[in-house]
């Protein structure tokens, strides 16, 4: 670390006991902010995903049924929705045998995603080209927080071909957390997409084997929790 005299601004690098060593004066030393590791070098610019942090989620609309949220702020119409919902896959997580057998709690610390991204034919009611990101992948959640999420892992390594569809559905075996659901909602309204995401755990409060689907307005809609 080091510092600078307020009044002839020498630099060292710990501070003086005594006056300054440059003008010898009984003077206040500021912390100087450390050298970039690799100067001339420019920053990393965040990924999607964490530039989408900066959305915060501040409306749900929670609805019964998914038909509910038809037409609704850019969502389509109840029959693509319908077709969006048909076609999520839920994946299984991938744990081995040793870990089966010995840890069986290992499970808990993973979550899977099953992704794909489509067009939808309005004449014919139906998705078409749909493009599969990956199926029943799982990532380990262990150790890691909410700012180190499987859904960045997830979405970071999703070809730009099926982000860029404007029908995105995701099947993960784990609720997103709100954090998480507010990126959906940004990364849907960067897009133009609608983003549908079903869960077979639920988690922050979500109940279990439920769905949310986000607008290309930004909007989250939300299955009403079971009562």
């Amino acid at each position: 670390m080091a510092f600078k005299c307020s009044n002839c601004g020498h630099k060292v690098d710990e501070k003086p006991r005594k006056g300054c060593p440059g003008c010898g004066k009984i003077c206040r030393f500021d912390v100087l902010a450390d050298a970039p590791k690799n100067p001339g070098k420019e920053e990393k610019p965040p990924s999607e995903w964490e530039a989408a942090a900066s959305t915060a989620l501040t409306t749900i609309v929670r609805q019964p049924t998914l038909d509910a949220c038809a037409n609704s702020n850019s969502l389509p119409d109840e029959v693509c929705l319908t077709a969006m919902y048909s076609a999520v896959a839920m994946p299984e997580v991938e744990i081995s045998r040793l870990e089966r057998k010995n840890k069986p709690e290992k499970r808990e610390k993973k979550i899977a995603f099953s992704v794909f991204g489509a067009n939808y034919d309005s004449k014919g009611n139906a998705l078409t080209g749909l493009e599969w990101g990956f199926e029943d992948r799982s990532f380990d959640q262990t150790g890691h927080g909410a700012s180190v999420c499987a859904e960045y892992t997830m979405w970071e390594s999703l070809a730009a071909s099926v982000k860029k569809k404007p029908y995105i559905g995701i099947g993960q075996t784990v609720c997103p957390c709100r954090l998480c659901m507010a990126r959906y909602a940004a990364l849907a309204k960067k897009f133009g997409a609608t983003i549908l995401v079903l869960w077979e755990n639920g988690y922050d409060g979500e109940p279990d084997h439920s769905w949310a689907v986000f607008s290309s307005a930004g909007t989250a809609y939300v299955r009403n929790k079971k009562e």
